[in-house]
């Protein structure tokens, strides 16, 4: 499965990269312009995006995504009192879900697994709540099922150099 990430935060895109890369396919953006040269591309099968982009709107960036031929299930991620607002007037963009931001990992689990169908070999039995603390160790309370060694960071493609 394959997923393309939009968010104008370059640090919150490279931790849920940690997270996701090695059991979906996915490329990470800040801008709507990268992700729309990678939507001409490649083939996704979930688009998510967030309210802001560093160059515009998730929201313009989904409107322009209704108009291709492409079927592909579309994400929106904003603060919750912004989705409230927004409610209905979603319909348009041909939004299959929408959840919280900032993004929590099992959220954003739960709502890819929805938007494909539920949990398959993919991502079934991925899900798992594991608090780590700054040296990357689990938290007490907290028992990951299988040991976590340390990943290097991944650099995003796309991402434009920090200043």
């Amino acid at each position: 499965m394959r997923v393309l990430l939009v968010d104008h935060d370059s640090e919150g895109l490279e931790a849920i990269a940690r997270a996701i890369r090695g059991v979906l396919e996915l490329d990470a953006v800040t801008s709507k312009g990268d992700a729309l040269l990678l939507l001409r591309q490649n083939t996704y099968d979930v688009l998510i995006a967030c309210e802001r982009c560093v160059d515009g709107s998730g929201l313009d960036l989904l409107g322009r995504t209704t108009r291709t031929s492409v079927p592909l299930k579309r994400i929106f991620a904003a603060a919750p009192e912004r989705l409230q607002l927004l409610g209905p007037r979603l319909a348009p963009f041909k939004v299959q879900r929408t959840i919280n931001y900032p993004i929590d990992l099992e959220e954003l689990w739960l709502a890819i697994a929805q938007v494909t169908g539920g949990p398959n070999d993919e991502t079934d039995g991925t899900i798992e709540r594991v608090v780590l603390d700054e040296r990357g160790i689990p938290s007490s309370g907290t028992t990951p099922r299988a040991p976590i060694l340390p990943r290097p960071p991944s650099p995003l493609s796309g991402l434009p150099p920090q200043p």
